[in-house]
């Protein structure tokens, strides 16, 4: 680069950054703050309130060409006598052109707008005046006002302020001024005629400020305000009547919450408790009934699921009617995957209803069926045989009622109680909140209640006498199928393994079960159950071959070889079953992507709201005039 074009360059690149950031001193922020903002007060013998505001603003930015005020008429009868001017130069009431103000009564409002030349980065006093009409509440102990002097609704910080009450005369003040909002000092003249608030420090945004006064009574000879009345009315309420009222509310619905549980344990005490079952032996090691396993592992955790409905297949193979093949199939990548296939063995006779409803919905019209390829209406066939199968329990006198009535009936009880609870309390609540905000209490409660029965309605279906003993037996039994090590020899207990190992299926004690007779010494002695063909490659030599060169059949694996195979096609039974049911609940519950409309977008708010007024532990009630929106446009 040439050290002559540098300068020339760099003068260029100069000029093109100015030009940039020229805007940028340009777009200035648009802000009006008030240094102060003072407020006197004149209160006549007839009762009305002479207010002058004093506004001191310093503008930052601009241009401003409008001012305005939005004045409550709420605890007033009216306002009139409207002035706006600057020192020196009063506003004329004709509105629209500079030095003009006008006012108007809208939404329960006093909107004043006032105008001027436009303003920008300067500082400007404007005094706005009106007469308030009907603020002074008149009583025998002393008259009252409370006035909110400064908004909580100016949205920027006042750097201070200063507050003046002048008194009628013969109307000094005979109690200690007081305020609420921004901290504030004031003092009395020695008349105690006037009265002076000094803020002591910044006014902040939102905070406001509101004074009391009591003077005494007869130094006002107008009527008393018109709202006194109905605001005495509702005053009265509020310090003498609602206090017991909420104490009622309150202690109505902590008495509910304390006999809540003693409530749902009542409930379940009278109509879910199951009787007390007779001795029974620490274990059982023989079948305590003829009860099928299906409808022990019902009995047992009062719930017919998966687990039961695979204890009852079993149990069909076990009598004949069910063959469990094992086979490979070739997978991705060459590799080989185990298929099972179950296979119809005979002809099924003797069935209970359930087993009947499963043996059909398993195989249709089909001799075979793989179990990862089940037929579709195995699945919506699924709640009616577990139905069927807490008829079949209450039919044998194990339950009072049917188990899932009983639940599905505790569960819709409860839900229709929590509706109950929250749509009538929401609709007690906005109608009686004007009362009182406790009104809502004595629902919470009963929500509670409703959450408490549905959370109840698991332990709800009660056993009969004979169901508890049986549950008593059965539970014996089944800690002797998970711990026979303890109990008995293998050895001597190995006609046991195939006729007890659909119950330890329906207890959830199957690879238990297998391990306990496939690691032990005489596993090699222990038939395997005839229903059960897993699947095993056949190692044939030359030597092995017979005459005509046709392979000799091979002999059935023993147990303890074939153990961990048994274990992984039960498991794989419930397992299979248990995938294609969820991915089956999946495709039900899932709606359609459609359904969903998702709206993007950024945060959303209004600038220069209403906010809430926080009172530093002011006063009791309401009944202020004044205060309402400042601001400057």
């Amino acid at each position: 680069m040439s050290k002559q074009h540098t300068p020339l360059r760099l003068s260029i690149l100069l000029v093109i950054i100015g030009l940039v950031l020229a805007p940028t001193g340009v777009a200035q922020a648009k802000t009006a703050m008030w240094q102060r903002y003072d407020v006197d007060i004149t209160v006549q013998p007839n009762g009305d309130l002479r207010v002058v505001e004093t506004q001191v603003i310093d503008f930052q930015g601009g241009p401003f060409r409008e001012g305005f005020a939005e004045i409550p008429l709420e605890n007033t009868d009216g306002i009139s006598d409207v002035a706006v001017s600057e020192p020196g130069r009063a506003y004329q009431n004709e509105g629209g052109g500079e030095h003009t103000y006008t006012y108007y009564e809208e939404g329960g409002n006093l909107i004043i707008d006032w105008f001027f030349p436009p303003l920008s980065n300067e500082t400007r006093t404007f005094l706005l005046s009106y007469t308030i009409h009907g603020a002074v509440r008149q009583y025998d102990s002393g008259d009252k006002i409370r006035f909110m002097v400064i908004s909580p609704e100016i949205d920027f910080p006042i750097e201070s302020s200063t507050v003046t009450v002048h008194l009628p005369p013969g109307g000094p003040v005979i109690d200690d001024p007081d305020s609420i909002g921004a901290p504030m000092q004031w003092r009395t003249s020695l008349d105690n005629l006037t009265v002076t608030y000094t803020s002591t420090r910044v006014v902040n945004a939102y905070e406001g400020v509101g004074i009391q006064l009591v003077f005494r009574h007869g130094a006002v000879t107008g009527p008393k305000p018109s709202w006194q009345v109905e605001f005495d009315r509702k005053d009265n309420f509020e310090q003498n009547v609602k206090p017991w009222i909420d104490l009622g509310l309150w202690a109505i619905a902590v008495a509910l919450l304390v006999g809540l549980p003693g409530a749902l344990y009542l409930i379940w005490y009278l109509f879910g408790r199951d009787p007390g079952p007779g001795l029974t032996p620490d274990y059982i090691a023989q079948l305590p009934s003829d009860l099928p396993p299906g409808l022990a592992g019902v009995m047992i955790d009062e719930k017919a699921d998966l687990r039961d409905l695979t204890a009852t297949l079993i149990d069909l193979a076990r009598r004949g009617f069910v063959i469990l093949e094992e086979t490979e199939s070739a997978a991705a990548f060459g590799a080989l995957s185990k298929v099972i296939t179950l296979r119809k063995s005979g002809t099924p006779s003797g069935l209970r209803s359930y087993e009947q409803m499963l043996y059909d919905a398993v195989f249709g019209a089909r001799d075979a069926v793989d179990l990862h390829n089940l037929p579709a209406r195995f699945f919506e066939r699924l709640p009616a045989i577990e139905s069927a199968m807490y008829t079949e329990a209450v039919k044998a006198g194990l339950f009072r009622a049917h188990p899932e009535e009983v639940r599905s009936g505790y569960r819709i009880g409860g839900v229709l109680i929590v509706v109950f609870g929250l749509f009538v309390g929401f609709v007690v609540t906005g109608l009686g909140s004007l009362v009182t905000g406790a009104i809502i209490c004595p629902f919470i409660p009963i929500v509670l209640f409703g959450i408490g029965l549905l959370a109840l309605s698991g332990v709800m279906p009660a056993r009969t006498r004979k169901g508890a003993d049986e549950t008593a037996k059965w539970r014996a039994f089944q800690k002797y199928l998970g711990n026979i090590q303890q109990y008995k020899d293998i050895a001597s207990a190995a006609d046991q393994f195939e006729k007890y190992l659909p119950y330890a299926i329906a207890f959830g004690l199957e690879r238990r079960w297998v391990n306990a007779f496939a690691q032990a010494p005489v596993a090699a002695n222990i038939p395997i159950p005839m229903w059960y063909r897993p699947w095993r490659r056949p190692l044939v030599t030359t030597a092995h071959l017979g005459a005509g060169g046709a392979a000799p059949s091979v002999q059935a694996p023993s147990l303890n070889q074939i153990g961990a195979g048994m274990v992984g096609g039960l498991n794989s039974i419930g397992d299979g079953l248990v995938s294609a049911l969820n991915a089956a609940g999946r495709s039900f519950s899932t709606p359609p992507a459609s359904s969903y409309t998702y709206v993007s977008g950024g945060s959303r708010g209004f600038s220069g709201g209403r906010s809430t007024f926080r009172s530093g532990g002011g006063f009791r009630s309401g009944g202020f005039s004044g205060g309402g929106r400042r601001g400057f446009r």
